[in-house]
């Protein structure tokens, strides 16, 4: 009897550790080349008027410049494009040196479609869409994503790729901190980019940092980790200089109704998890806003 309960107990952890094997994923590496990469759109002043971008690429790239144009159809504004230089800052990673470039296209019109792409020399990346927001009053339509933290490039790409599809004309993307477990941890950032893709060059982000995205320095002080998120931009006033500038009152409150309702809604489901074992579903809550 007792050898049959190890040998029991022999073949489920045998089982346990194969199963374990065939789900799990040897992580990435997103080593930069002179080729822009995590290009990403957001947001340094009024949003009718400008647009700002980020990117990244190895360290033998110092002359980073952004061109901009009106959108058009045809090819042939790619000449008459506007060059912007960048701004580039270089950041120890690992031991070895990456640059981060910034562009702040200025002076557009509200309302209007424009197309850009970033780079220099002979690399570039591809030409990306945006349009820029209204000098007037009109409802806003938005991306609300909680924390991405884990998994991903294996399923938090489907989270992101699935409200896109979903509402592809979102004026922009709000993320609210947590984007990715442990906060040096480069490879993480790289999925956090890929997952999202060249939707990140087209729709905005509002990113805000979590606690993931802080480390504890020998004295344990915490410190917010700039290493990954030289790729995102913060406006200087934070996401209320959006709302003010964008969206009707009406609008304004309905999304303060359903940021405290999330934040309502995550506590009761964590303490309902630890203390009675009991998950709630519930719905997902539109965000686009009254019409």
């Amino acid at each position: 009897m007792k050898i049959s309960i190890a040998g029991n107990a022999l073949a489920l952890l045998i089982n346990i550790i194969f199963v374990s094997g065939l789900f799990a994923q040897e992580n990435k590496t997103y080593p930069p080349t002179k080729f822009p990469d995590r290009v990403i759109l957001g947001y340094k002043t009024n949003p009718a008027v400008s647009q700002a971008v980020n990117w990244r690429t190895d360290s033998t790239v110092s002359n980073a410049v952004g061109a901009i144009h009106e959108a058009d159809p045809s090819p042939d504004f790619v000449p008459n494009a506007r060059i912007v230089k960048a701004k580039s800052l270089p950041v120890i990673l690992d031991g070895k040196t990456v640059h981060y470039h910034e562009v702040n296209f200025t002076d557009l019109k509200p309302s209007t479609q424009y197309v850009y792409r970033v780079g220099g020399g002979q690399h570039w990346s591809e030409w990306f869409h945006f349009k820029t927001a209204s000098d007037k009053q009109e409802p806003v339509s938005f991306l609300y994503f909680g924390d991405a933290q884990n998994d991903l490039r294996s399923l938090w790409s489907r989270t992101i790729r699935g409200a896109f599809a979903t509402l592809p004309k979102a004026n922009l993307m709000i993320h609210a901190g947590d984007l990715i477990n442990r906060s040096n941890t480069d490879y993480e950032w790289g999925e956090w980019f890929e997952a999202g893709g060249w939707v990140n060059g087209m729709i905005p982000s509002l990113s805000s940092p979590g606690n993931h995205e802080y480390y504890k320095d020998k004295t344990i002080k915490r410190m917010f980790r700039t290493t990954g998120v030289r790729n995102l931009l913060y406006l200087k006033t934070g996401p209320r200089a959006y709302l003010k500038l964008h969206i009707t009152l009406t609008t304004r409150a309905y999304v303060l109704f359903l940021l405290i309702l999330r934040q309502l809604c995550s506590i009761l489901l964590f303490w309902t998890d630890r203390l009675s074992g009991l998950r709630i579903r519930l719905k997902p809550i539109p965000i686009a806003g009254p019409s």
